[in-house]
């Protein structure tokens, strides 16, 4: 059970970056349908991926830098801890993420679906639009 671990960099600002990850408004825009967000620990986590399912949990960790979520869904048995660490560098953010707790076929999809929203995510984040999320049409399993 390996994390799941990516890095991308992404020309905006790191508060900016960090709204994309707390505001459901901002989050509909380049994961799922629809999130509703309570970043505080102990509140809500919940996203819309439409025939995706529905990935809901709760906020453990919100600061400026660090957000870490434990989340799960109808799909997967248990519960998984995604840490989201951001960090300035050069005129942007560095967005580490570390996805644990994962098994296969779980570990492969969330692999796909992390380089898939996060390259939607440079582009919202400096203020482009990307189209409906493609990864809301099929259901979690098709995506093994």
């Amino acid at each position: 059970m390996s994390p799941v671990q990516k890095t991308i960099w992404i020309d905006a600002p790191m508060d900016i970056v960090h709204s994309y990850f707390t505001d459901g408004d901002k989050m509909a825009q380049w994961a799922g349908r629809a999130a509703t967000l309570e970043p505080r620990p102990g509140g809500l986590y919940r996203l819309d991926m439409g025939a995706g399912g529905v990935i809901e949990g709760q906020f453990l960790e919100v600061t400026a830098t660090r957000i870490v979520q434990r989340v799960g869904t109808q799909e997967t048995t248990g519960t998984f801890r995604i840490v989201i660490t951001l960090s300035p560098e050069a005129t942007g953010t560095r967005v580490d993420i570390t996805h644990e707790g994962l098994v296969p076929p779980f570990s492969q999809i969330a692999a796909r679906g992390w380089d898939h929203h996060l390259a939607r995510l440079s582009v919202v984040a400096n203020g482009g639009t990307v189209g409906p999320d493609s990864l809301c049409d099929k259901p979690m399993q098709d995506l093994a």
